[in-house]
This record gives C-alpha cells, sequence and structure tokens, in this order.
C-alpha cells in the first residue's frame, strides 16, 4: 500500500513538472506561451496586452453614437466605426495567435490558415478605413486626419509583418512533427527561435502604436463632444438673441443699422459652422460667440442713440 501510494505521488509530481506543448510541437518553447528570449516577452502575453489595448479603442468611441449635430454626426459615425472595425477585424487574428501558441495537438496548417485569412480580411479594409477618415477630415482638421491615417499605415504594416513570420514558423513546426525518431536535441534544432522572437518584437510594436493612440483617440472623441455640446447650448441661446433682436431691429426705422445687426448674426453663425472647428477650442468659440453679441448690442445701442436724437 505504501509503495502504491509513493508511486502515485511520483506519477503526479512527473505529469505536473512536464512541460507543455507550445504551437503542436511535444515540448515547451520558450517566447511561445511562457518565457522570453529577449526583452520582448512571449507570444499569449503579448497577445493579451493587445486585446487590452483594442479593447480600450472600442470603448472610447462608444460616446460617439449620442453626437446630435447632423455635420458632426456623419464624421463622428464614420471615426467610430473605423475604430470598432479594427477592434473587429483585429481581435480574431491574436486570440488565434494565443490560441494557436498554446495548443498542443491538431492540424497546425489549418490553425495558421485561419489566422492568415483573418489577416487578409483586416488588411483588406485599409483602404475603406482611410477613405473614411478622409471624409471627415473637415471635422477632424488636417493634423488629425494624417495622424489617425498614418495609424493605420503603420497596424496594417504591421499584420503583414505577421503574416511573414507565421508562414517561417509554421514551416518549422511541421519539421519539427515529422522528426522520427523524435527526441530533444533533434527538436531544439529546429526550433524557430529567430521567427519567435521577431514575432514577439513585432507584437510589441503594435501594443506600442496602440498605446500611444489611445490618449490621440480621447482627444478626438473629448473635442467632438464638447464642440456638439457647445453647438446645442449656443443654438437654443442664439435662439432666444434672435427673438430678442427681432423686436428691436423691427423698432430700428434706419436700414442701414437693420444690415449691420442681421449681417453680424449671419456671418457670426457662419465663422460657427467653419471647417475644422474641432481643432479650435471651446474659448476660441465662445469667444467667437462675445464678439458676435457685443457687435449686435453696439449697433442697438447706435439704433437707440439716433432714435432719441431724432
Amino acid at each position: 500500500m505504501l509503495r502504491l501510494a509513493v508511486f502515485s505521488l511520483l506519477l503526479i509530481a512527473s505529469v505536473l513538472s512536464e512541460p507543455k506543448p507550445d504551437l503542436t510541437v511535444p515540448v515547451t518553447i520558450t517566447g511561445v506561451s511562457t518565457g522570453s528570449l529577449d526583452t520582448n516577452g512571449n507570444i499569449v502575453a503579448n497577445v493579451d496586452r493587445i486585446l487590452a489595448t483594442l479593447n480600450q479603442f472600442q470603448s472610447i468611441v462608444q460616446s460617439l453614437y449620442f453626437i446630435k449635430s447632423p455635420e458632426y454626426a456623419e464624421a463622428a459615425d464614420n471615426f467610430r466605426y473605423v475604430m470598432d472595425s479594427l477592434v473587429e477585424a483585429g481581435s480574431p487574428i491574436f486570440q488565434g495567435l494565443s490560441n494557436v501558441a498554446r495548443i498542443s495537438s491538431g492540424d497546425v496548417g489549418r490553425a495558421f490558415k485561419g489566422i492568415r485569412d483573418d489577416i487578409s480580411y483586416a488588411v483588406d479594409l485599409h483602404e475603406e478605413h482611410i477613405s473614411l477618415v478622409d471624409a471627415s477630415r473637415g471635422v477632424l482638421g488636417n493634423a488629425t486626419a494624417d495622424y489617425f491615417e498614418g495609424l493605420l499605415g503603420k497596424l496594417v504594416g504591421n499584420l503583414m509583418n505577421i503574416t511573414e513570420l507565421l508562414n517561417n514558423i509554421q514551416s518549422a513546426v511541421v519539421q519539427i512533427q515529422q522528426v522520427n525518431p523524435r527526441n530533444q536535441a533533434a527538436v531544439n534544432a529546429l526550433l524557430p527561435n529567430s521567427d519567435i522572437k521577431a514575432l514577439n518584437a513585432v507584437l510589441r510594436q503594435y501594443i506600442q502604436i496602440g498605446d500611444a493612440a489611445i490618449p490621440e483617440i480621447r482627444s478626438v472623441v473629448s473635442r467632438v463632444q464638447t464642440v456638439d455640446n457647445f453647438k446645442s447650448r449656443i443654438s437654443s441661446v442664439f435662439e432666444q438673441y434672435r427673438q430678442s433682436l427681432d423686436t428691436y431691429v423691427n423698432r430700428t426705422t434706419d436700414p442701414y443699422l437693420q444690415s449691420n445687426v442681421i449681417n453680424a448674426l449671419v456671418n457670426g453663425l457662419a465663422n460657427l459652422r467653419g471647417n475644422q472647428l474641432v481643432e479650435r477650442t471651446t474659448q476660441d468659440a465662445v469667444g467667437m460667440a462675445n464678439l458676435l453679441f457685443r457687435q449686435a448690442i453696439l449697433y442697438l445701442s447706435e439704433a437707440a442713440q439716433l432714435k432719441t436724437g431724432s
């Protein structure tokens, strides 16, 4: 009985200590699901970071659903669609990478093909994404649009690099599977360590690009919301002033003064609808509105003085 118990414990210990296979290869490969070949970590940990970053992309832009102003709503929808699309197309790629990295058996060719197909789909969306950002340039502003077009280009290039490295890793895995008799030395000689290093470097680059973009995405969302809210509030105030000005203008008999008051309002409203408003600060817009009101009051004051003098 004692011998059986000792044997059982030894068997359990050996099972627990036995390394789990990676990439359908019957050994644990450093830099795949655990460990690191350099400072760039391993595939599974890097993919987890990327998926977390993509989730932030999607959560930040959700508030763009509620933009009220028609001229900003279209641009907001375009921007939100691009960010959502990056997440929806990118998540299957990186989740697939994580799954393949930890897979212990199965058809490695089929698993890798699925990832490559997902990458091809994401790359095919690039031109549409660029087109939508460019169509929103009037609201986003040139600098912001250029930044996000550059960002999209970097992410697509990153995905294309992953495809090439996956081809190399798959080829090595197939060779390892064909080793017979299989031994650790023979497997180690075929491990694609350089490609695994390179893949982790590409994944780390994706993380850095994505993390740097998060403040920019927040900034766009915040500015669009600010301008949209300001426009809603100022429209209400303008309506009140319009009614008051109508009353005063109707009492002013001088056509020249009537024209100046009306032109001040028209020009001010036109400026508020100007291009690239999202790149202006709210203070600029408020200052413009205040100037408009001061001009109108000045004209009305002159009209009142003329009437009094007459």
